[in-house]
């Protein structure tokens, strides 16, 4: 991901956690699903012109999704986002090993993200089930993964 739009999605997830009241020094993330861990998160607390461009909170609900999704991808896969996927794929970015040599697919998979500012266990479980059928819509040989991210709480499920 290009470090400007990393940094934007951060501002983007910090808008998010601080208005579902979490703190940039005392807040953990957990991640369940198809891979599980606890995740201290920590961020530079949100400027009035940052919360302000970030305005929009499904968008910034969105685009914070993406970039705790692309740390989370790189952390438990090893995997890199590499480019956004078009429109009408069925999916929102390629990952992979960014060092890998050989062919256009080698060691890539499809990633489909999705954020939800605050919900419950069930609306997690509809929108893992939504996205995952995505997927099948769109039938590929090479790997998927998805993440929901949930800002409430907050948590992650990750499904593959």
């Amino acid at each position: 991901m290009e470090p400007a739009l990393g940094e934007s999605c951060a501002h983007a997830a910090g808008v998010c956690l601080e208005h579902e009241r979490h703190t940039p020094d005392n807040t953990v993330l957990s991640v369940d699903g198809t891979r599980n861990a606890m995740y201290s998160l920590s961020w530079t607390p949100t400027t009035d012109r940052v919360r302000r461009s970030w305005q929009d909170l499904q968008e910034a609900t969105e685009w914070g999704a993406a970039g705790l999704s692309a740390i989370l991808a790189r952390d438990l896969t090893g995997y890199e986002i590499l480019e956004r996927s078009c429109k009408g794929s069925g999916f929102d970015y390629w990952v992979g090993n960014s060092n890998a040599e050989g062919s256009l697919f080698q060691n890539k998979a499809r990633l489909e993200v999705t954020g939800i500012l605050h919900g419950s266990e069930s609306d997690i479980s509809t929108r893992l089930q939504q996205k995952t059928h995505r997927f099948s819509e769109h039938p590929h040989e090479l790997p998927s993964m998805v993440v929901v991210v949930e800002f409430g709480m907050p948590r992650s499920r990750v499904s593959e």
